[in-house]
């Protein structure tokens, strides 16, 4: 909701990773943000610095968002998926046989992951790219949470390092948890990723 994209954006304000709010229209939806004069991205390879303190921000955001959460039934992006994606086999005669195996896998990946998400979620969010992360002097500022959403910290690591090679978004992973990843959070990642991929196809 509007409401919620507003707390957040105040609170990730608070921690110094985003812009100010200047001032906020609930009754038409519009936010106007501090302006924040940012540079272009570089490649991973020629900017490491700024992709291992974005995983650093990500962390400090969702730590300090996870409080926000309260008890939750559906996780992001899970629910959207599989509402989508039956929502499409009701309209589009056409959809491949591994259309319906892809949807079946998300199911089986989230009454997996459903357990741990009720003690571990976090507010992501959830649209989390390059696009979304302002460079500026030396520092990272997050912006965008028009689609936040409590679901599983490694959706906003897995979507943010689409397109590196499966080591340096491991690599990445690590950053963002402090420490090397062990073999469950690993197998998380994995699963995620997956879930990320049915997620941009439907």
């Amino acid at each position: 909701s509007f409401n919620r994209e507003v707390s957040i954006v105040k609170e990730v304000a608070e921690l110094g990773l985003g812009p100010k709010l200047m001032s906020v229209n609930f009754s038409r939806g519009e936010m106007l943000l501090e302006h924040i004069e940012h540079e272009k991205w570089g490649s991973y390879y020629s900017n490491e610095m700024f992709y291992r303190s974005t995983m650093i921000a990500l962390r400090t955001v969702h730590n300090a968002l996870s409080k926000n959460i309260g008890e939750q039934s559906e996780f992001s992006p899970f629910r959207s998926i599989l509402d989508l994606g039956r929502g499409l086999k009701g309209k589009v005669s056409w959809l491949p046989d591994q259309f319906d195996e892809a949807l079946a896998k998300v199911d089986a990946i989230y009454q997996k992951l459903t357990p741990w998400l009720q003690n571990n979620a976090v507010m992501c969010n959830g649209d989390f790219h390059k696009g979304n992360v302002l460079l500026s002097e030396g520092k990272v500022f997050l912006i965008d949470w028009t689609t936040a959403a409590a679901g599983h910290p490694f959706f906003d690591v897995a979507k943010f390092s689409l397109g590196l090679s499966y080591e340096d978004r491991l690599s990445l992973l690590g950053t963002y948890l402090g420490h090397e990843p062990t073999i469950e959070e690993k197998e998380h990642f994995k699963l995620i990723d997956l879930t990320l991929l049915v997620l941009v196809t439907v």
